[in-house]
């Protein structure tokens, strides 16, 4: 998977490696690992667009369990869940942008 991928090929050391890794923060610039990896699968592996979906869904999940905490949306108030973090909006975007 993607931490496989970090120590692999990126050469990160493996007793750095957490979940934050994948998600390194709340703000927009924390889907760069994750859009970085994703692209380096199309290219070097041939995947799917079904099999990238799943990647980048799996790190949509990893991104809200890591930054659930920082979502202040009212549930019943008309937005979606976890709209106000800026990775969960961007992640979510590459995902619809996958899609078509």
């Amino acid at each position: 998977g993607m931490l496989g991928y970090m120590v692999n090929v990126l050469g990160e050391d493996i007793e750095s490696l957490s979940l934050k890794t994948l998600v390194p923060s709340a703000d927009r610039d924390g889907v760069v690992p994750a859009f970085n990896y994703t692209q380096w699968l199309v290219k070097e592996r041939q995947i799917a667009a079904r099999t990238e979906l799943l990647v980048l869904r799996s790190i949509l999940y990893c991104a809200k369990f890591l930054y659930h905490d920082q979502s202040q949306v009212v549930v019943g108030s008309g937005d979606r869940p976890y709209a106000d973090v800026a990775v969960v909006r961007e992640l979510r975007a590459l995902i619809n942008s996958r899609r078509r």
